[in-house]
């Protein structure tokens, strides 16, 4: 079974240009998995949902430390082109929009877009 998935893995990066460790395969909805990278030590909830060109790792290059990397949590969206980086959490049911930069933490139910502009749901239905 091991090998199989391995040959999955090796298809995937081969034809998708994509990294994606075996271990996110269940929790993962991958609607356009074209160029997507997720460090093996990211930690992915249920159910999040990424898009073509994402990159969700750490921001420095310290071997060191784990918590260097990103937490996703539940029910995330990420859109294309978002670049997740650094030892920060994105909360549960949040959405990053498109080509956005996360290297804050998120607090569950936000909206970021743009360069660490974060909003939350309240925030977003005042506008």
């Amino acid at each position: 079974m091991k090998k199989i998935l391995s040959k999955i893995r090796h298809t995937i990066q081969k034809y998708l240009c994509s990294q994606i460790p075996l271990k996110y395969y269940n929790s993962l909805i991958l609607p356009h998995p074209i160029g997507i990278v997720i460090a093996s030590d990211a930690k992915i909830g249920e159910n999040v949902v990424v898009y073509q060109n994402v990159t969700i790792g750490r921001k420095s290059i310290n071997y060191d430390s784990a918590k260097e990397y990103p937490i996703i949590e539940d029910n995330v969206i990420i859109y294309a082109g978002a670049v997740i980086a650094g030892g920060i959490t994105v909360g549960a049911n949040s959405v990053v929009g498109p080509n956005a930069v996360v290297t804050k933490d998120v607090q569950p139910n936000s909206l970021v877009v743009g360069f660490n502009n974060i909003k939350t749901r309240k925030e977003v239905i005042d506008l």
